[in-house]
């Protein structure tokens, strides 16, 4: 187990900071950089569930070599980074997550706002092993969409389904990583 004890959720689109080359906000790619070189200390620990693999498509992202399936699946250690199995408590959780933000067209209206399965499989993965920190950039709420970063102002709970404790944040630095920390 990591020294500090800390365990951070990643959603899918953490790994596509790591691995892509799309443009990312240098306070987002220094607290990146910084979470991953406490985690390679052991400082930390790092988990998402196998679902993460079906959203993390080698060919949305644009690197310029080939073996980018293969950068991404060596991240997983299985001591350091680890993916979890989903199973029916996962599974039965997510649903109560899903139904609980879902809005119909005419409670917002016009357009039915209805969160993404996998993003209540993350929401719920993230509860059931009590982490201490999800992580994601997710904050989209277009359309159908429900947001993830804000999703306790969104609701107008400041709880998961307003009963489970779960902190959502987007890691930030103030200054880029420069490798220097204790």
């Amino acid at each position: 187990m990591p020294e500090e004890n800390k365990v951070y959720y990643w959603d899918a689109c953490m790994f596509y900071e790591v691995l892509s080359d799309q443009n990312v906000k240098s306070e987002h790619r220094a607290a990146v950089d910084e979470i991953l070189a406490k985690n390679k200390e052991k400082e930390n620990l790092i988990i998402t569930p196998v679902v993460t693999h079906i959203e993390v498509l080698p060919k949305k992202i644009s690197l310029a070599s080939s073996d980018t399936a293969q950068k991404y699946l060596a991240m997983f250690d299985g001591v350091r980074i680890i993916d979890v199995e989903m199973n029916r408590n996962v599974a039965t959780l997510a649903r109560e997550i899903r139904d609980f933000y879902y809005k119909s067209a005419e409670e917002t209206g016009g357009q039915y706002k209805m969160m993404d399965a996998n993003d209540a499989v993350h929401l719920a993965t993230a509860h059931i092993y009590k982490v201490s920190e999800f992580h994601t950039r997710d904050n989209d709420s277009r359309k159908a969409k429900v947001p993830l970063v804000d999703l306790y102002s969104y609701s107008g709970h400041p709880k998961i389904c307003n009963k489970y404790d779960l902190d959502i944040i987007s890691p930030e630095t103030l200054q880029g990583y420069l490798g220097i920390f204790g």
